[in-house]
């Protein structure tokens, strides 16, 4: 056990003489596995009660518990509904599983992190913790997004997307690593590489997620294409072209209704900061709107990553380093490297940390870096 102390500034926490200011990330769809079971170091108590909040407020189309215990990676991805209440519920029962652990185990006043950010349906977890909205309402805004992108997934599929009638265009995503942005975009248009390859007009950049990642959507036809045209993808679990306006547009208006028909969003809470999509949010009323905006267009989680360390380190002295939590327990290995990079780019200043490792080592950012060399 290492001894912590609260600093004043919210956020912040001192582990053997070192201030850490912490940072929740809550990753979004595609990190997304199988528990197969209670995983390590989640409270069974809060599980049980996130379970049953959210089960109720969708009226048990869904069984919580059961998705986040039971269900098979293949019964998750039967729907969007399946793969965003999973992520969300999960999210949400890390992070106040991160709260009792860290005081149980690491002795710990955990308070909660300086700013939480979220990335696409990992906003809405990073609204639960923010205070911004209720798990209950969290559950239905959830399921009522998945249930649209859904539908958006299904319209494309059967050939009934507007302008391309008659074109069966299921879609999906993947993620390419280690091309930059222009190069990315090269690939997209037929340029790179193979300059008399026909452009690949449907797809669109979805994520911006980090340095020389980024994740494509569109038709399964055109990934296909993409994918010999660049060295190394990962595949992405859904079977919508997210972030994808010429396939979620049919849907955003519908989100937006939605949501100004249920209108329960507050103001963060005051000690903690919020970052949707890259910006800092400082009103509850603009988050709406991040939300929906945030289903058609690209999600900017390398812009969020950067806003949000740049935040924390500007209350830190010279000794301190910002610990970016990522509140998704089971997040795929091949992504694990992807997290490293960043942590490299950043030196000693930025620790990247999942909730396997503040399960190990507390809020101790050199153990956590030691662990990773």
């Amino acid at each position: 056990m290492t001894m912590t102390e609260t600093q004043t500034v919210s956020g912040i926490y001192v582990v053997e003489n070192q201030p850490v200011y912490v940072v929740e990330a809550s990753p979004g769809q595609g990190i997304q596995e199988a528990a197969g079971g209670l995983l390590p170091g989640i409270d069974p108590e809060i599980l049980d009660q996130v379970s049953e909040t959210m089960t109720d407020a969708i009226e048990g189309k869904v069984n919580i518990r059961w998705l986040l215990t039971e269900a098979t990676q293949e019964q998750i991805n039967m729907s969007q509904e399946n793969i965003q209440l999973f992520i969300v519920a999960l999210e949400r029962v890390t992070q106040l599983s991160i709260d009792k652990m860290l005081k149980e185990k690491h002795g710990v006043e955990y308070k909660g992190p300086g700013i939480v950010f979220g990335h696409s349906v990992g906003e809405i977890a990073a609204l639960i913790r923010a205070g911004v909205i209720s798990e209950a309402y969290a559950a239905a805004l959830t399921y009522e997004r998945g249930r649209l992108m859904g539908e958006a997934g299904r319209i494309a599929a059967e050939g009934e997307l507007f302008g391309y009638e008659d074109q069966k265009l299921p879609g999906s995503a993947l993620v390419v690593i280690g091309y930059t942005e222009e190069q990315v975009l090269a690939a997209i248009k037929g340029d790179y590489n193979e300059p008399s390859a026909p452009p690949l007009n449907m797809l669109r950049i979805a994520s911006n997620n980090g340095e020389k990642s980024f994740t494509i959507s569109g038709p399964e036809h055109e990934l296909e294409q993409f994918k010999s045209r660049v060295r190394k993808t990962i595949p992405v679990d859904t079977n919508v072209a997210v972030h994808n306006e010429i396939f979620m547009d049919s849907v955003s208006s519908d989100l937006e209704i939605f949501i100004d028909d249920a209108a329960e969003f507050s103001n963060p809470k005051e000690d903690m900061s919020l970052v949707l999509n890259g910006e800092i949010v400082l009103s509850g009323v603009h988050a709406n709107y991040q939300i929906v905006d945030g289903v058609s267009e690209t999600v900017m989680f390398d812009k969020g990553s950067k806003a949000a360390i740049s935040h924390g380190s500007a209350r830190l002295d010279e000794r301190g380093v910002v610990m970016v939590l990522e509140t998704n327990p089971n997040i795929k290995p091949a992504l694990i490297p992807m997290m490293r990079d960043t942590q490299k780019a950043y030196g000693r200043r930025l620790v990247m940390a999942t909730f396997g490792d503040v399960l190990e080592y507390g809020l101790n950012a050199e153990a956590i870096r030691a662990s990773k060399e």
